[in-house]
């Protein structure tokens, strides 16, 4: 990525709390003071969440691949906060760059382009690949979970939906991400988090299924609000589709919520 800086023009200070995203595929700089000729302190890599908190109307003009890009020097600080400096604004931007599925106040991030032509160029060559992850986040953008997708070249996606049932007190909605894969089967990694009233998420310990023909057993939850919950309980089951309509349920844990922490029961 070659860069040209074209233009300075009037300084002024103001302050900000904006969320911002690194649009740069190949990370932006961070610098100790607004110029081009500062210490370089840090670079912040490809979809970095930030905030803006100064904003200096250093305006700029920069070259970059013959293209012109205008904005001004802002100081921002990482999610982390291990990374607080200088950037140049052209290349920071409102839009997520990988938003995912989405329901209600969350959304998944997805696999960016990048990441996956990293992985791919490893497998070909043999290298060990990193560990690739998506991420829960809030409206705020504040990651909440991760996960770990294995087997890139299997995986189809992950869904997000959030049910505001649950029938549990003090718990105001139940969110589930599916991260699915197909080879000769079909496989899904089922997480659940309960959210209280103070938006704490408890999570349950993960499900896996796998499919192949046909109507198939399958591992579930039951919460109070499903038909076959019971009160204050959350129930580990397998269900076994019947001819009939009806399902065969299998309790094979009980879960009990006090509002405040889940009991475990055989």
């Amino acid at each position: 990525m070659k860069i040209t800086l074209f233009l300075l023009l009037f300084t002024i200070s103001v302050f900000s709390q904006d969320v911002k995203f690194v649009n740069a595929p190949n990370g932006l700089i961070v610098r100790n003071a607004p110029n081009k000729n500062a210490l370089r302190i840090g670079k912040l890599e490809n979809n970095t969440r930030v905030y803006i908190i100064k904003k200096i109307e250093i305006s700029l003009q920069i070259k970059d691949d013959g293209k012109i890009i205008n904005g001004n020097w802002v100081k921002v600080k990482n999610f982390k906060e291990d990374i607080k400096g200088y950037v140049f604004s052209g290349f920071l931007t409102d839009k997520i760059p990988n938003k995912g599925a989405e329901s209600g106040n969350y959304y998944l991030t997805k696999i960016d382009s990048i990441t996956e032509k990293k992985y791919w160029e490893a497998f070909q060559k043999n290298i060990e690949t990193k560990p690739i992850f998506i991420n829960l986040r809030n409206k705020k953008h504040t990651n909440l979970a991760k996960f770990e997708i294995g087997d890139l070249e299997f995986y189809d996606g992950a869904t997000i939906t959030v049910d505001k049932k649950s029938g549990l007190k003090n718990i105001i909605k139940i969110i589930k991400v599916e991260t699915s894969y197909s080879a000769c089967c079909s496989n899904t990694d089922e997480y659940f988090y309960l959210v209280d009233k103070n938006n704490r998420l408890i999570n349950l310990t993960k499900i896996e299924n796998n499919h192949c023909d046909g109507p198939e057993p399958y591992f579930t939850y039951l919460f109070p609000s499903d038909k076959n919950g019971k009160k204050d309980k959350i129930i580990y089951a397998k269900i076994t589709p019947l001819n009939e309509g009806e399902d065969k349920i299998e309790i094979l844990k009980t879960l009990t919520w006090d509002g405040v922490q889940l009991l475990r029961e055989q």
